[in-house]
């Protein structure tokens, strides 16, 4: 997990962050303009907190966030249900799921059976 703090400023903001699992401190600035700031938010792991100077301007990092969960959301509804995979047979994930679980269940059937 990241865990930082930002100052927002109206150009730029200035960030401080770690990794919750040890390492140094690293420092930065990101550009709003340049698209630099809305790239380093997008590329964040999924367990990251943050910590934010002025709340009164987080509206935007507020709906950044909100479109990214979208995209993400949709990313992996199309990677499990839609995609086939090589790996898996040319298989989705959720179908290669549901037979593993399947094949479970007779096993655990036939053992049952078979049971004195």
């Amino acid at each position: 997990m990241f865990i930082f703090g930002c100052d927002l400023n109206t150009r730029f903001q200035q960030i401080a962050m770690r990794e919750s699992a040890g390492g140094g401190i690293i420092e930065g600035r990101l550009d709003h303009e340049s698209g630099e700031a809305k790239a380093f938010y997008e590329a964040l792991p999924s367990s990251a907190r943050i910590g934010m100077e002025d709340t009164g301007q987080s509206h935007w990092l507020e709906r950044m966030l909100a479109e990214a969960k979208e995209r993400i959301d949709s990313w992996r509804k199309e990677y499990n249900e839609s995609r086939p995979h090589r790996a898996l047979g040319e298989r989705t994930p959720n179908e290669f799921a549901k037979e593993v679980a399947a094949s479970r269940d007779l096993l655990g059937q036939q053992r049952a059976e078979n049971s004195p």
